[in-house]
């Protein structure tokens, strides 16, 4: 999986957020949905199209988590 390889390397992604959902944001990345919670949004200064780094994936779930 690609994603597998960028959370490894550690680099930054294109995305742009799609929708405010419970606890954070739903953000579109490389295809697949992922979610960057409340806390982490509120530090960043450019709010739409933007670069994150995947903070966490969790395959069993399909659960993405971004920073």
């Amino acid at each position: 999986m690609e994603l597998n390889k960028i959370w490894r390397t550690n680099t930054k992604v294109k995305g742009f957020i799609i929708k405010k959902v419970k606890g954070g944001y739903s953000v579109a990345i490389a295809g697949f949905i992922t979610f960057i919670p409340f806390r982490c949004y509120k530090k960043r200064k450019r709010i739409s199209n933007d670069r994150f780094t995947i903070e966490s994936i969790n395959p069993k779930r399909m659960n993405i988590v971004v920073f």
